[in-house]
């Protein structure tokens, strides 16, 4: 008697693990993930079996945010994003390279000549991952998911006359400020949209507002919440339901700054921080959304 006793809790509990594994291929909701990566930036996006990874923070911490959200037996990740090459961005990646198959990187192609990025570089061949830049105009679009690039423009880029050293795989230039090239992106699923806006920085922050052509949804506010990222006229035209901003906790930048959290409570916009929160989820129909509670 006992012998079955112990089977059936097997089997239970095997059911159970089995149904958790396929929960994501019945799931057609697109599910947009502000991990708690610290002080930096990393968004996961997905939808059923599709991954897209925009940014990675600055060390392993993401993988966590990861494990969290794909199924044990995924290890591919369709698309990675870097939208600036300073470590709180990218870093991340190079401890997922080692550890996921990554179907293609996309990235501004302004690069930086320090180590960090170098090794990235070479981890990214040593896979041979197929790398792209990706420009204002451009689209990445997986089915209904799709995320056009806003910001920069390709001869904005072109114009730099700083050669890039090293293997010149995410780098076409390098830069030591690049902020001002930040991607900036806007997620599309139905009716469904977010901007996610790296970290853009004034004059291009004022660009942005000629060119997100109506409200979102969610907006991820640029530079961390710093004081010299978000613009009122991109907050006034975007008009988001739902603020985002990731940032450490007690981190050595202040960030968010009062004068940023200020112009948001003045307009009356809810604002959720990673530094409070942990990871924000947010689940969407492609109609509707909502923020996921534990």
């Amino acid at each position: 008697m006992r012998y079955w006793h112990y089977l059936l809790i097997f089997f239970l509990a095997s059911l159970l693990l089995l149904v958790f594994a396929l929960a994501p291929l019945f799931d057609n909701r697109l599910h947009l993930v502000f991990c708690d990566v610290g002080q930096g930036d990393g968004i996961l996006i997905y939808q059923k079996q599709v991954q897209i990874l925009v940014d990675a923070g600055a060390d392993a911490k993401i993988l966590s945010c990861l494990s969290g959200h794909m199924p044990f037996w995924d290890r591919r990740i369709e698309m990675a994003v870097i939208t600036n090459a300073d470590l709180d961005h990218y870093g991340g990646f190079i401890d997922i390279v080692r550890r996921y198959k990554i179907g293609a990187f996309a990235a501004n192609m302004v690069g930086k000549n320090d180590l960090a990025f170098e090794t990235l570089e070479k981890e990214i061949e040593k896979a041979k991952i197929k790398t792209a830049g990706l420009n204002s105009g451009q689209t990445i679009a997986f089915a209904k998911l799709k995320l056009a690039a806003l910001w920069p423009d390709k001869d904005q880029v072109s114009a730099l006359d700083t050669p890039a050293l090293g293997s010149k795989v995410l780098g076409a230039r390098v830069e030591e400020k690049v902020n001002p090239f930040s991607l900036v992106l806007k997620l599309s699923y139905g009716e469904f949209d977010a901007l996610l806006t790296g970290d853009i920085v004034p004059p291009a922050t004022d660009t942005m507002a000629e060119r997100i052509r109506g409200t979102v949804e969610v907006l991820k506010v640029p530079h961390h919440g710093s004081k010299n990222g978000l613009t009122l006229g991109m907050l006034e035209v975007s008009s988001p339901g739902l603020a985002i901003i990731s940032a450490g906790r007690n981190n050595r930048y202040g960030h968010p700054h009062k004068e940023t959290l200020e112009m948001l409570r003045d307009l009356r916009v809810k604002t959720l921080r990673t530094d409070q929160e942990g990871e924000i989820e947010i689940v969407s129909d492609g109609q509707t959304w909502f923020v996921k509670s534990d």
